[in-house]
């Protein structure tokens, strides 16, 4: 009688990046950095950014030895297929997005979702996440709180949204974290401006760890008065709380 012996899958490393511009190894700890540069396969949201950034690194392959295979947000059974067929093989793979931590906001949970089915080892690794940073930062209630994702694109849809946030924090007793593209944020902080109540709370982190690093926490009174951050095409996330 023949024993076969179980293959031994590859792990995926859940692998956050950098926020900002700062390079990889300011940002992210050593045990990361230990794991990163032994990685030969990448499933990413954008091939060019994640070269440029595992570039920086002192790899253990050569960056043209590397394989660098794209994982979108709604990322088809055949790209899926191509990083399972590595991990079947037994080798690690490393999850990376275009900023901050994959599938908090960002593309990952399809490919995640099926290493789970598939019993792959799935290891979150440690590093920065906007969101998380931002919520942190904000003195809000960070016990409670429920992430909104990016607002509607148009101004009355984005006005109602933002009446509907408002209400469920003082309805459920949390706080509302969300984001926008950059190019919108004025249009954004505008309206919360406008149509938030005078007492409520609103965060504003924009370039968390980058040169333009800027987190206040005020009420909307407060900044109908005081001047705004420069917010033209830098990232940024938002947190609004009841008193």
């Amino acid at each position: 009688m023949s024993h076969h012996r179980k293959q031994k899958y590859g792990t995926l490393y859940v692998t956050p990046t950098t926020i900002s511009t700062l390079p990889l190894d300011i940002v992210l700890p050593k045990y990361t950095l230990d794991i990163l540069k032994n990685i030969r396969v990448f499933a990413v949201e954008n091939i060019r950014t994640t070269r440029r950034a595992v570039n920086s690194l002192e790899m253990k392959t050569p960056i043209q030895e590397i394989e660098f295979l794209p994982i979108k947000s709604k990322s088809d059974t055949y790209e899926i297929g191509l990083v399972i067929s590595r991990l079947r093989n037994g080798i690690d793979v490393s999850l990376m997005s275009d900023a901050g931590t994959p599938n908090i906001a960002d593309p990952g949970n399809i490919l995640i979702m099926e290493a789970h089915r598939l019993g792959i080892p799935v290891i979150p690794l440690i590093g920065p996440s906007s969101i998380t940073m931002a919520l942190s930062a904000s003195g809000l209630n960070g016990q409670h709180s429920r992430f909104y994702g990016y607002l509607p694109k148009f101004r009355p849809q984005r006005i109602k949204k933002i009446r509907d946030m408002e209400r469920d924090s003082y309805t459920y007793d949390h706080s509302c974290v969300f984001i926008e593209t950059p190019y919108r944020n004025i249009h954004l902080l505008q309206d919360l401006v406008a149509t938030l109540k005078d007492d409520t709370f609103l965060t504003v982190a924009q370039d968390i760890t980058g040169t333009y690093e800027f987190i206040k926490t005020r009420k909307i009174k407060q900044w109908k008065i005081k001047k705004w951050p420069h917010l033209q095409k830098i990232p940024a996330i938002y947190v609004i709380d009841h008193p």
